[in-house]
Parts: C-alpha cells; structure tokens; sequence
C-alpha cells in the first residue's frame, strides 16, 4: 500500500511539475508578444517624429534660400502652399488616428 501511495504522489509531483512549465512558457510567450507590441509602438512613434522634425527642418532650409531667376523670386504660389498644408494636416491625422488603434489595440492586449 505505502509503495502505490509512493506512486501516487510522484504522480501527483509530476503532473504539477508539468504544469507549472506549460504555465511557464505560456507566460513568456505572452511576454514575448507584449515587449513586441511595445517596441513596435516605441518604433512607430519614433519615426513619426523623426518624419516631423525632417520636415520642419526641409521647410525651414528651403524657405531661408531665396532662389532668384531672371524674372524673379520663385517659389510656391499660394494655391500649391494651401494644398500642401492640407496634405500634411490630411497626414497628420491619418497618423494620429492611427497612433490612437495602437493604443486601443494595446491596451486591449493588456488587460
């Protein structure tokens, strides 16, 4: 009787060993997954701004050179300035709504 009891507990012993490793790695592959989403968000934000400071500098560069040709300054009518400044502000919040699923997305795999 005690050698069947024996067996029974290394069973038992066994089995929780099992489970706590499948417990284990379940665990660090949502880790796993969640240091991705975080470094994929830290990444997308980077570039964004990255993307904006190129930008502003590009405008600022540009708009300090003052190229002149026979007839004149040339430079953007205001038309073309307008339609640029709706494309980025079009950009700007295609980004910003895009930044904003991420954070939803985020913060739904948290919880």
């Amino acid at each position: 009787m005690s050698q069947e009891m024996k067996k029974d507990d290394e069973e038992s012993n066994s089995r929780t060993n099992r489970n706590k490793k499948e417990a284990e790695q379940e665990i660090g592959i949502w880790g796993i997954l969640l240091f991705g989403l975080i470094g994929a968000t830290a990444t997308t934000l980077a570039v964004g701004h990255m993307r904006q400071m190129v930008d502003w500098f590009s405008s600022k560069v540009t708009r300090s050179h003052s190229w002149k040709g026979a007839s004149g300054p040339s430079f953007r009518s205001s038309f073309q300035e307008e339609s640029w400044k709706r494309y980025n502000r079009r950009m700007q919040e295609a980004y910003e709504e895009e930044i904003e699923r991420v954070n939803v997305l985020q913060a739904l795999t948290v919880r």
